[in-house]
């Protein structure tokens, strides 16, 4: 009986982008501030399933959305995060639990990182699962967390 879609988008982030993901009906989504001789082709048609990357000052990439329960997952206070670096992560991460992430140049940030978590409780048990994946680990400091490459 109608549209439902989600948006998510952090515009302070050095990698801001906008994702739009649609669960029922059809959305249009077009660049931010098109060009002057920009078309109307310059946009894109979703429907149910599909998604929608805009990056800052970019072009419309569409994508096919794997779940739409992870994709809206924010919206249940789940974690969900698919192809993004762990600096992404932590961002979301510092948003969510309101506490600072320092990471070490050592720990691999830039490497696409897929993870969810339906309901993922404490921040110590999300960074054992990514410390576990990523091979990291961490300390509590007076402001937060250290995330540093681990030992063998």
């Amino acid at each position: 009986v109608g549209t439902q879609f989600n948006v998510r988008a952090w515009p302070t982030e050095a990698n801001a982008q906008t994702t739009v993901s649609v669960e029922e009906g059809i959305v249009s989504v077009a660049p931010p501030s098109p060009a002057p001789d920009a078309t109307s082709s310059d946009g894109i048609r979703l429907t149910v399933g599909d998604e929608a990357v805009v990056g800052r000052g970019s072009a419309v990439v569409q994508t096919e959305v794997a779940s739409v329960e992870q994709a809206t997952a924010w919206r249940r206070a789940g974690l969900a995060c698919r192809g993004v670096p762990l600096t992404a992560v932590a961002s979301e991460l510092e948003r969510r639990y309101a506490t600072a992430l320092r990471l070490d140049p050592n720990v691999a940030t830039e490497t696409p990182l897929f993870y969810y978590q339906p309901a993922p409780g404490s921040l110590t048990a999300v960074l054992d699962d990514l410390g576990r994946a990523r091979g990291f680990q961490y300390r509590a400091t007076s402001d937060g967390y250290h995330l540093f490459a681990a030992t063998d």
